[in-house]
């Protein structure tokens, strides 16, 4: 971290306050959503398939943070999308033994997941539905509370962006990273990541951020071939992300005690306070 008299902090890992940044580059193949304390990224893939990206921000989220990533074969999304819609709008009373109305688990190539569902209450349907991101074991589940118009923006981003990833997901060369599950994502070693605000941008008090892809290789260190910057909100931020990335240093992930790469998401801000 650097600190100025302007006292610039950085918040590394977790989420900026919703309506923070906003994309000066639109891309197509991304739609964002903001909902309350929660951000959402879904992006079309040709070649990993659908990416689904949420984090609760560090500031606006009084419970614990969460943070979940995962990708989905396009093939599995059409009749999903249908259920999780009349999840979401339907009006008709539930039967005496039903305790909630869900979708299947969406299942991610990983193993981890996502269902919407809506609870019964007094006899009716409760009229925000809940989305359940989790792990493959489901150990970590994160239940978001969603109002119907923040519930369907999330299936029409799901409908939209899967419609623009109609190839088959390449088998995974690296392992995916899911933040839900802490032994599957390599571990910042503490100082090794030193973000350096880029100077024209401070003395314009300009702030944003940058979210990340990028393998974490088996020896801890990032493959620099991998880079992908999704969102930036300016150029100089991306540049000086990656110039530290390149000196960074992680413990691996592993699996059976063997360090192995992993994919993993991450996402940079850039605030002065």
């Amino acid at each position: 971290m650097q600190h100025t008299t302007f006292m610039l902090a950085f918040l590394i890992t977790l989420v900026a306050p919703t309506g923070f940044a906003q994309n000066r580059h639109p891309d197509s193949t991304i739609t964002r959503l903001a909902w309350g304390a929660v951000n959402v990224l879904v992006q079309a893939d040709t070649a990993n398939g659908l990416l689904v990206w949420a984090e609760t921000s560090p500031i606006a989220y009084q419970r614990s943070q969460h943070s979940f990533v995962a990708s989905f074969s396009p093939e599995s999304l059409d009749s999903w999308v249908n259920l999780a819609h009349l999840v979401i709008t339907t009006s008709t009373p539930p039967s005496d033994s039903a305790a909630a109305l869900a979708t299947p688990a969406l299942v991610a190539r990983d193993g981890s997941h996502l269902l919407v569902f809506r609870r019964r209450k007094k006899g009716k349907w409760e009229s925000h539905a809940e989305i359940l991101l989790s792990d493959r074991a489901e150990q970590h589940p994160w239940y978001i509370d969603a109002d119907r118009d923040n519930a369907q923006a999330f299936v029409e981003a799901i409908w939209l962006q899967g419609g623009r990833s109609r190839q088959q997901p390449a088998r995974p060369l690296v392992h995916d990273a899911n933040p839900l599950d802490p032994s599957s994502s390599p571990v910042l070693l503490p100082g090794t990541l030193v973000l350096r605000y880029p100077e024209q941008l401070r003395q314009r008090w300009e702030m944003g951020e940058v979210w990340m892809s990028f393998v974490v290789q088996a020896d801890g260190t990032a493959d620099t071939a991998s880079f992908r910057v999704l969102l930036s909100d300016d150029p100089a931020f991306a540049t000086t992300v990656m110039a530290a990335l390149r000196r960074a240093r992680y413990k691996p992930a592993a699996v059976g005690g063997v360090p192995i790469a992993a994919h993993v998401h991450q996402r940079f801000i850039f605030r002065i306070r």
